[in-house]
Formats: C-alpha cells, structure tokens, sequence
C-alpha cells in the first residue's frame, strides 16, 4: 500500500530485479558501506593494507616520504586493537549454552542438529561480528557434502556481504535480503550468479548487472527468510546503523601508524654528517654506517647533526588511543595490560563492566536466538527429515563463564551445592568433561562399579587387624595396665 493508501500494480520480475540494482547493488552510499565494512573485516583479520596505504597518502605529500613508510606497513602489525576489543567483550558463548525443546526424541533431534553445526562455536564468531559491525545477517542451511551425505551448517553474512531491502513506506523493516555470491565455480556460465536474494517466500539469482538469472526464481516453501537479522542497536533511520563502530576503526589505522613511525625511526640512522669545504674530490656513494670509515680530502669538515626523534612519544600515543578505546567498551586498563592481582575477588571486580555489558548481549541473543530456531526448523522439515523437529516449549540457558578455581574449590563447591539441592552429579560430570547426559551417567556408573569391587577386594585385607589402610576405630587395642590394676596385681 502506498502513503496515499492506493494499492500499485504487483512489478513484475524484471521491474524487482531492475529496482534492487538501481536502489541498491549501483547505489553510490550502498558501495561505500559495503567498501568500509570490508576494510573492518580486513583490520579484524590482520589486514587492511590498503586502508593504511590511503591513510599514509592522505597525512604525506612528499612522493618519496609516501612510498618509504608504505614499506613498513606489512611489519608494524604486531598491535591489533581491533581483535583485542572486540574478543575481549565478545563472551556471551564463551561457554556452551544448553538449549532444549519438548519430548525426548525432539530435543535429541534439535541438539543433534545444534551439535552437527557446530552452533556455540559458529555464535561464537557471529557475536564477534556483530560487536565489529553492530549488525550481521546468520542463515541455517543443509549442506550436501556428496550425493549420500547431508549436513545442518551456518553462514554469517556481514555488512560487506549483504544488502538490507527496505520496506518502500518503513525504511526500519526489512523485506528482503541480497548476498553476494562470490561465485568461483570451475563451469563457465552465460549468467555468472553474483548475488542472490531471498525473501519470505521466495529466491532468486541475480547477474552483476542486476539481470535474474535464467530459471533462478523459485518459490522455496520455508515461510520464513532463513537469513535472520540480528543488531545491536535498534533500527532508526534505516536497517544498517550508520556510524557505529567507526571508533575501533579510526583508532587501529592510528596506533599502526604510530607502529611504522617507530620502526621507520628504530632504522633510521638518525645522526646525518655535513660535509664543508671542498668536496669536489671526495669518494661518492661511501657507506655512512658505524661499521665502516669515511674517507674526506685535506680541507673538508664534518659535523654531525641529530634529526631523529624519540620513539617515546609515539608508544605513550598508541597506549593512550589503546586505552581510550578499550575504556569507550568497558574494558579497563588492568585487563587490558593483564595487570596482576591479589585475590580472584579482585579481578572480578576488574572485570565487572564487561560481565555487565555481557548481560546486556545476552537480551539481544535471546531474542535472536528465538528467530532462529524458527529459520532452523523450518530448514530441517524442508532439506533434511531425518533430523526435522518442532519448536515447542524452546528455551536456553546461556553458559556462564567459570571463574579460575583449582580443582579442590571446584570439589568443595560442587559438593556444597549438591548438598542444598541446586545440581547432581550428572550436571557436574557433563561441565567437567563435556559430556552428554547419557555419556556422564554411564561414566558414574563406571566408577561405583569400579570402586565396589575395589572395596569387595579390600574386605579381607581390611579385616586384618594393623593392616595397612584399615579402619580401627572398632578394632579391640591391647591397652597398658592402669596404676591401680598394677596394686592389684601386686596384693
């Protein structure tokens, strides 16, 4: 329905494939999103060389200035505060979550497919990349590993990935999602796949040009977009927040510049000779270097002049960018220098903002997840049966993140709460060694029947009175004559 409550004519095909690529896959503001996502993906993954090129062009006017940093650029990398940060609050699936649906046979078939896909270590990188980019798209799907063999994956699609098509009356709703393909298939085609869309219903290939791909159009019978949509920050102005994160970006290229200033400076020889008086026969292209002499004629003067700089100055920038940064996300300067201390009690406190900002993602991720599990079904029941299930009575229990303990107030604890009620055995077996319900009952199982027939062995052995390893508390002692049963004795 249009703003004047007229409702147009359906477009055809053609007109949707020809309206996405003019508003979208040629938008100008669409390519220079898609351009600075990458670059943070780039500087997430060690990257973005040509980032640092650009920044260096901008700050340098000299040519030979220019080109002799830009060879310091692949060896100043050794600080990634971009990586730091964003692991450092990316904890929400630091530990598995457990999450289940009702009856015994789906749930077993939803873990199987939670388990297959490898969700807790997939979510872990998808929580990664939406504190990068604020926003990301994540799709269940059945992979065909070969004409027998079936398996549940994940993809995740990021800003540089994606295109978020907005409702022409509701620029905050998303009714379609554009993923670039990437296609390197070894079968020349007439129309090379580049993007493909997806809505609610249907999907279909798109060209470079923005031409559908012949007989690509098909009706998928989900009911739902599988490409699930998950941000951190609520929608405004459109689908994509805008500027969010530039902060990590901007304050990376700062501290890797800084990083080749040093290094340009630590190579450098910084002491530069002057030569004065007549030097129309003095030796050209000697070495200046202390491991070798320089040959002057009669009448020519050397001075010496310093016009280096102290590195000092550019180490005490980078900290202080690095720790302005990590202070905007929580993060304080103890955890961020691995500062030592005193107690376990003291670094939770130190780590309390980020515990914080935690809880926060976790509101986030539970509304997501939810979704999901939806797109996830709804894949399973189409692509592959043998493991389809219904989402019913869904819950999850996100994993808490186990402080630093030894194994003895590990014991201690466990115990302490088993005695009030609040765990069991099973529980503590599946936490400590990973297992599946059914895995640690067996392996407790195991271990009464080990030690009863170690305590059935023991039974002769322990009955030998001042037996080693024998209990005598009831054991009848020979006992020393007391004073008076000696006068006794004796009369």
């Amino acid at each position: 329905m249009m703003p004047n409550g007229t409702v147009p004519a359906p477009l055809p095909e053609g007109g949707v494939a020809s309206y996405i690529y003019k508003k979208y896959l040629s938008s100008k503001p669409e390519m220079e999103r898609r351009v600075s996502a990458q670059i943070r993906n780039d500087l997430y993954n060690d990257g973005g060389d040509a980032a640092m090129a650009g920044m260096i062009d901008t700050v340098f006017k000299d040519p030979d200035v220019r080109t002799l940093r830009k060879q310091w650029i692949p060896f100043a990398k050794s600080n990634n505060p971009t990586k730091r940060i964003i692991n450092e609050i990316s904890t929400v699936y630091q530990e598995p979550a457990i999450r289940t649906v009702s009856g015994d046979e789906n749930n077993r078939r939803y873990n199987e497919v939670v388990r297959l896909s490898r969700q807790d270590e997939i979510f872990e990188k998808v929580n990664a990349m939406v504190n990068l980019h604020r926003a990301v798209f994540v799709r269940p799907r059945v992979c065909v590993v070969d004409s027998n063999t079936r398996e549940p994956a994940i993809d995740i699609a990021t800003p540089a990935d994606a295109y978020a098509i907005r409702h022409p009356n509701d620029p905050t709703r998303c009714i379609a999602v554009v993923i670039s393909t990437g296609y390197h298939g070894a079968t020349t085609l007439t129309d090379v796949p580049a993007y493909e869309v997806w809505t609610d219903h249907e999907k279909f290939q798109l060209t470079s040009d923005g031409r559908i791909v012949v007989e690509s159009w098909i009706n998928h019978g989900l009911g739902v977009n599988p490409w699930v949509f998950l941000s951190m920050e609520p929608p405004s102005k459109g689908i994509w927040p805008a500027m969010s994160g530039k902060d990590v970006e901007a304050g990376h290229l700062a501290i890797w510049f800084l990083n080749i200033q040093i290094l340009k400076e630590s190579k450098s020889n910084n002491k530069q000779n002057v030569f004065q008086g007549d030097t129309t026969s003095l030796a050209r292209g000697q070495m200046s270097d202390s491991e070798s002499a320089l040959e002057v004629p009669e009448g020519t003067l050397i001075s010496t002049i310093d016009a280096g700089v102290d590195t000092q100055q550019y180490r005490d920038n980078a900290n202080h960018i690095l720790e302005q940064l990590a202070n905007s996300y929580g993060i304080s300067a103890g955890v961020l220098h691995h500062q030592g201390v005193q107690s376990a009690e003291a670094r939770e406190l130190m780590r309390a903002p980020i515990e914080e900002l935690r809880r926060k993602q976790m509101k986030v991720f539970h509304s997501f997840e939810r979704r999901f599990v939806e797109a996830q079904a709804a894949v399973m029941r189409s692509d592959m049966q043998s493991l389809a299930f219904e989402v019913s009575d869904w819950t999850i229990k996100f994993g808490e993140t186990r402080k630093p303990s030894s194994m003895k107030d590990s014991l201690e604890t466990f115990e302490h709460e088993r005695r009030l009620g609040l765990t069991n055995s099973i529980e503590f077996m599946m936490a400590l060694r990973g297992l599946t319900y059914e895995q640690a009952e067996a392996a407790i199982q195991d271990n009464i029947d080990i030690e009863l027939a170690r305590n059935i062995l023991m039974r002769s052995l322990n009955e030998i009175n001042g037996s080693m390893g024998a209990d005598m508390s009831g054991s009848q002692q020979p006992q020393q004559p007391t004073q008076q049963e000696e006068a006794t004795d004796a009369t």
